[in-house]
């Protein structure tokens, strides 16, 4: 929970978000940023910190530094056709290095909606064969995150799926990851009361903790790739 003077998010923090994604323009942003630092930056930054504990028991590799997860406003354009200057959404990406190559935990929200939850922003094809191999195989891992799954009723499997089954022959349950190119465990709402209220942090916090076997599997189907097990708080929290 934000505890003192700390501020959660609000309607302040939205209509940020929308007229500078609008305005679309430096010069507008750098007039009105300190609305940005009081409506935005600092309530996703106390965010960040409040939820750094569970973070850090979940896998103490990730990165909790406030300012290294929060992901910059302004956008690159570089290498897109899309050359607003400005994002419409803003995350807090928990993960071990910079990159999104592995399983990572996060918070987003915009002005349609806020969602979170772990898995890959892009998983590796090795590390999607090698989650196979374990489902396949029933390894004990993946049984408690699906015994942590089936306990909870907030979070979905999510990510692409191959256009024509592969894996006809398994049990429901195990073609949900079996049949997937990309793993995300993901809760979307439009409760705008939960993503103004003070205690958000300590939602996510409860969420996180419920599903934390889930992201253990995934990092340790990550790692094992490298032969380098560690033991996962996760497993535990």
């Amino acid at each position: 929970m934000l505890r003192g003077d700390a501020m959660a998010l609000s309607e302040e923090s939205i209509r940020f978000l929308e007229e500078n994604h609008a305005q679309n323009s430096r010069e507008w942003f750098l007039a009105n940023r300190e609305r940005y630092l009081l409506y935005v930056e600092k309530p996703m930054l106390e965010l960040a910190g409040a939820l750094a504990p569970v973070i850090n028991a979940i896998d103490p590799l990730l990165n909790v530094r406030p300012e290294r997860v929060l992901t910059r406003i302004r956008r690159d354009t570089r290498f897109s056709r899309d050359k607003s200057l400005y994002k419409r959404s803003l995350w807090l990406v928990f993960q071990r290095a910079r990159g999104m190559v592995g399983p990572l935990w996060f918070f987003e929200f915009n002005a349609d909606m806020h969602r979170f939850g772990c898995g890959y922003y892009s998983a590796p094809a090795r590390d999607m064969a090698r989650i196979r191999e374990l489902v396949v195989s029933d390894d004990k891992r993946y049984r408690i995150a699906q015994e942590a799954l089936d306990a909870q009723s907030l979070f979905s499997l999510e990510g692409e799926c191959f256009r024509r089954p592969h894996y006809a022959d398994f049990p429901e349950r195990r073609r949900d990851w079996l049949e997937r190119r990309n793993i995300v465990l993901m809760h979307s709402s439009r409760d705008r009361k939960l993503l103004f209220a003070p205690d958000l942090a300590s939602h996510l916090s409860d969420a996180f903790r419920a599903v934390a076997p889930v992201y253990a599997f995934l990092a340790y189907a990550h790692d094992t790739l490298d032969m380098a097990e560690l033991p996962y708080a996760g497993l535990s929290v």
